[in-house]
């Protein structure tokens, strides 16, 4: 039997400080990261595993409130049509091989993204589950870039990331 990879939801939360003043630009952006559990000293991007009966963008939103805080922009609807995977570089525990570019390779996880505005007032709060176990940090779109580069896999789905302005 051949082992499934864990399905994990990112959230990629974002906000613009301004939105007046003509065009946005996603370097414009900024994103919210948090501080890792597991890895003192490094941030990554709201993730985890998607339960069963859940959509990933529903678990991206639930892991973003989890671990940031952080609620979505009352604009943007529930649900977006598309999202942005990566597989993750290091093998399932059962996979037959450990190289990832053998088509035989089955990885740990596949990392879906799920990009989020972020009302910077009513959706930013004080209070939420992993309060005292994580820190948050709004940063440049590319300073969050450069403090992912330790995880390739999340940096390079906010490299991918459009950071649209809602309608």
């Amino acid at each position: 039997m051949v082992s499934q990879p864990r399905q994990v939801a990112v959230a990629i939360p974002y906000r613009y400080p301004s939105l007046s003043g003509g065009a946005l630009t996603k370097s414009q952006a900024e994103i919210c990261l948090v501080s890792s559990r597991k890895h003192a000293g490094l941030w990554v991007l709201p993730k985890g595993g998607v339960e069963k009966g859940e959509q990933g963008r529903a678990a991206a939103i639930r892991e973003m409130w989890e671990e940031a805080g952080l609620l979505p922009h009352p604009s943007q609807p529930a649900t977006l049509p598309h999202a942005q995977t990566v597989s993750d570089l290091k093998a399932h525990k059962k996979s037959p091989v450990s190289d990832p570019n053998s088509s035989d390779f089955v990885p740990r996880a596949i990392y879906e993204s799920h990009e989020v505005l972020i009302d910077g007032i009513s959706g930013v709060l004080d209070d939420w589950p992993e309060t005292r176990e994580r820190k948050r940090v709004w940063v440049a779109r590319d300073k969050a870039v450069d403090l992912l580069r330790w995880r390739q896999d999340c940096r390079h789905l906010l490299e991918m990331a459009e950071l649209k302005v809602a309608d």
